[in-house]
């Protein structure tokens, strides 16, 4: 019997979305790109985040305009867990959301 190891963790960080977010800042940790993804549109669009096509407006967001393995500052003393982070203005001190 194989031992199942847990999957390796991802983080990323980028630009907020969705109006209560506007022009705040996410913070992302997930198994991949694809469920980064998913939390993002929770995070951004609670009542839309199972929408295939927003699911993939946010994959390519997170490969064109977020920072992989990139944590940053804001972010220091959290233990990087699966979950989305924001905050609204740089100075803030992120909450957890999702």
């Amino acid at each position: 019997m194989k031992s199942s190891k847990p999957k390796p963790l991802k983080i990323w960080n980028g630009r907020a979305h969705g109006s209560k977010w506007d022009r705040g800042h996410f913070y992302v940790c997930a198994t991949s790109r694809r469920h980064a993804a998913r939390l993002l549109c929770l995070a951004a669009f609670p009542t839309a985040s199972e929408n295939p096509a927003l699911v993939g407006q946010m994959d390519r967001e997170l490969r064109d305009y977020y920072s992989p393995d990139c944590w940053g500052n804001s972010m220091e003393g959290i233990t990087p867990e699966v979950g989305v982070w924001a905050t609204k203005h740089f100075t803030d001190k992120p909450q957890k959301i999702v």
